[in-house]
């Protein structure tokens, strides 16, 4: 790639002294993209994102730029559509040099991404606004290339970190999703990296666990190496890269256990240790989003004997908000820490009750919702999430979220506490537990609700003359009534076939609302061949 003839002016502010700073002083790879065959250097990264900087310029109008030639506040919003890659790492710097900020579309055309991508465009339009479209396939710099970048910071071009510089979506765990705006400081690298680490990347960058790592991670003067979010490519990655530092979900955890015990255990003794030692070297091995099944983590405890570390935070809070060390623990599936450094913890009602946390990464607002900020905050700034917990000492214990609680019969019952000991029942592979509502009853409007996949050695084809699905759900209630009350047992399941799924949301929670509508509708149980109800006549009859 040729030399600038003129200098890239960007913007004073810590990302970019970072930036600068690392590819001065390093010569080691920043991003190790194996899906597109890149690796990057800092200074071939920072050359990238100045061929980028200068091609959108070209592009798009001068009027959409001040007198400083940054994108005014009312425009701010870029776009970027696209998976994790090198070069949605190159856009997203780029897109903050130009002083815009970042909105995450991700791929597959999400339609919660792209009903926020409407409701900006009409934004947009009001102010007189115009989109504009800017494709981001360009020839990447040869690392074999010379790589001298002419890049000047303009000291008088200070940006202040409370300025715009990401656009996400809340999962919509707990309610309609909200689109998120946070400020240009969250993407400042936190205590967590260490130079040295190798952080595997392999999640969507269109929620907000996905979406930092690609920016904070490099100016950590880490290693980014990317994936794709593949239990069997994951796997193969910590055997050979030497990767220190895996954050992701439940769901990929189990995954990675499922494949060990499906594929890896069965290679030789010596080859299948190879990858428990790539395990081994993991610094930081990080669950977030929600909690681990007990059995999940009595996989990587007992088996690979590596705890995992856990992380609370919420795309509101812009990290990790509290901590728990990588040790066991006897209530270790609920219990998430101490607060991180610079956070403020307090309970709603002493030393129980709802989750208020203060964070100096906290979120600036809704966009195009005032009302729901200001609800979002106690009179006090603390943030109100959808959790309730109580303390133990200087540690902080969930107890389970608003939309955990079933109310059945006047009682109230948790999700997890019917979860924990359907999971580790030896014919179930996969269970959810959720409330049901209940129609025309004058004494409760929820049932305890159980989607579950039968292990296949326990699967019988839908259209065998031994198919039952009340059977399976006698058999749950009978079981599970040696460690739960009776008003806790499932009274209705429905059995999860080859080709049905849990809905998940994008940040792969599961989605209960959406299960409610497509396995339990409402009214309608008695038609469904896969849903038997239990009632307190099943038991007279």
């Amino acid at each position: 790639m040729s030399d600038h003839s003129q200098s890239t002016v960007i913007p004073n502010e810590p990302i970019f002294k970072l930036l600068l700073e690392a590819a001065r002083e390093n010569r080691h790879v920043a991003v190790s993209d194996s899906i597109r065959g890149v690796n990057a250097s800092y200074a071939q990264l920072l050359v990238d994102i100045c061929t980028m900087h200068e091609e959108i310029r070209k592009r798009i109008p001068q009027s959409m730029f001040d007198a400083r030639g940054l994108m005014p506040l009312e425009t701010t919003c870029i776009f970027i559509l696209g998976p994790a890659s090198y070069v949605f790492i190159l856009a997203s710097f780029t897109a903050l040099s130009l002083g815009g900020a970042i909105c995450p579309l991700g791929t597959g055309a999400n339609p919660l991404y792209l009903n926020h991508a409407l409701e900006i465009k009409k934004y947009a339009d009001g102010k007189g606004t115009d989109l504009y479209v800017v494709p981001t396939t360009f020839n990447i710099a040869s690392s074999e290339s010379p790589l001298n970048f002419n890049v000047e910071i303009n000291q008088d071009l200070v940006l202040e970190q409370t300025r715009p510089g990401l656009f996400i979506s809340t999962s919509g765990t707990t309610g309609p999703p909200k689109l998120v705006i946070h400020g240009r400081g969250v993407f400042v690298p936190s205590a967590g990296y260490q130079s040295g680490d190798v952080f595997l990347c392999h999640r969507s960058p269109v929620w907000f666990g996905g979406l930092r790592p690609l920016i904070s991670v490099v100016l950590a003067r880490a290693k980014l190496r990317i994936v794709a979010r593949d239990a069997s490519v994951i796997w193969e990655s910590l055997r050979s890269d030497q990767i220190t530092f895996l954050s992701t979900v439940p769901a990929v955890w189990t995954q990675l256990m499922e494949y060990y015990q499906s594929h890896i255990s069965k290679l030789a003794r010596e080859q299948a240790e190879t990858y428990r030692q790539g395990v081994q070297k993991l610094r930081r091995a990080i669950v977030s989003s929600s909690s681990l099944l007990p059995s999940v983590q009595t996989f990587w405890v007992d088996k690979m004997q590596r705890p995992l570390m856990v992380v609370y935070g919420a795309t509101e809070l812009g990290g990790a908000a509290l901590v728990r060390a990588s040790a066991p623990f006897p209530d270790e599936a609920r219990r998430i820490g101490k607060p991180s450094p610079g956070v403020l913890v307090k309970l709603s009602e002493g030393d129980h009750g709802q989750l208020l946390i203060k964070s100096p990464l906290a979120f600036l607002r809704y966009h195009g919702n005032p009302e729901a900020t200001k609800n979002a905050f106690d009179k006090d700034g603390y943030y109100k999430s959808d959790d309730f917990a109580h303390r133990e000492g200087d540690e902080y214990i969930l107890d389970g979220r608003m939309i955990d609680y079933i109310r059945y019969y006047g009682y109230k019952v948790m999700t997890h506490e019917v979860e924990a000991p359907m999971t580790v029942l030896p014919y179930i592979s996969e269970a959810c537990v959720l409330a049901v509502p209940v129609a025309n009853n004058a004494f409760t409007t929820e049932r305890v609700g159980a989607l579950v996949r039968l292990q296949s050695s326990h699967l019988i084809p839908r259209n065998s003359p031994c198919w039952d699905c009340r059977s399976t759900l006698e058999r749950l209630r009978t079981d599970l009534s040696r460690d739960l009350a009776f008003h806790m047992l499932p009274t209705v399941v429905h059995l999860l076939h080859d080709g049905e799924q849990i809905p998940r949301t994008v940040s792969e929670k599961v989605n209960r609302r959406e299960v409610v509508e497509k396995y339990f509708k409402p009214g309608s149980f008695n038609l469904l061949q896969d849903v038997k109800v239990w009632d307190l006549k099943c038991q007279n009859s």
